[in-house]
């Protein structure tokens, strides 16, 4: 008995090069899906049928090598010495800011702080401190 053939269109083609190239230029199964004529759930399911693993399984590998590859193209451009690039990846990698953040102070701190320039005015030179008492008493009088 002769094998069954089944029905309905026959299925379209799929270059799967292509698709590893999209996915990796950050392309969903949804944008993917028209470049070949078909649904993407078509897409979903043959890639199921073909490699044994979910869409999402699959495109995820193919995203983090885009990824790593514009990642690798913005670091040799700012090595070379693109100041655009260096204040990018400065300000997204390293967390470096264009103003300096507020530096909240305690007041144990500025109590300390105090301390020690009475310290450092106890210990002045004798004629530093005639000085500064005359400047005092002019003020009185």
């Amino acid at each position: 008995m002769a094998l069954l053939e089944k029905a309905g269109r026959p299925l379209k083609e799929i270059d799967w090069k292509r698709v590893d190239e999209l996915l990796e230029a950050g392309c969903s199964g949804q944008e993917i899906a028209p470049h070949f004529d078909i649904h993407p759930d078509t897409l979903y399911d043959r890639v199921q049928a073909k490699f044994g693993i979910t869409f999402s399984e699959y495109s995820s590998k193919f995203a983090k090598k885009g990824e790593s590859s514009l990642r690798e193209v913005q670091y040799k451009k700012a090595l070379k010495g693109d100041n655009m690039m260096l204040v990018w990846l400065g300000k997204n990698r390293l967390k470096q800011r264009d103003t300096p953040q507020e530096i909240e102070v305690s007041s144990e701190t500025i109590t300390q702080f105090k301390d020690i320039m009475n310290q450092i005015s106890s210990v002045q030179s004798p004629k530093a401190k005639i000085s500064e008492m005359s400047n005092k008493a002019e003020e009185k009088s």
